[in-house]
């Protein structure tokens, strides 16, 4: 994952992902029952486990980076990870 962030007073803020969430539970019905679904594994990178609900219509992950200047100012934004339910060939 790469972040792309501009700051006035400081020209290299630190960015890192601080959280994921998902909207389909962690360990639930018929997603093969394992957890976790992700690790954050470094600062800009995460896995994700490639399952979902077989009764939904796709897992969507959401991942949070934190990034902030020597200031100690920092903002927070989101990127989402779609699992879709129908990975069949056709």
């Amino acid at each position: 994952m790469s972040v792309v962030a501009e700051d006035a007073c400081d020209e290299s803020p630190v960015c890192r992902v601080i959280n994921v969430t998902a909207n389909e539970p962690i360990d639930g019905m018929g997603d093969g029952n394992t957890e976790p679904d992700w690790e954050i594994t470094g600062d800009l990178t995460v896995n994700l486990r490639a399952e979902r609900s077989g009764k939904g219509t796709g897992r969507v992950y959401t991942i949070y980076v934190e990034c902030v200047d020597a200031g100690g100012n920092s903002t927070v934004a989101t990127v989402n990870v779609s699992v879709s339910h129908d990975q069949r060939k056709k």
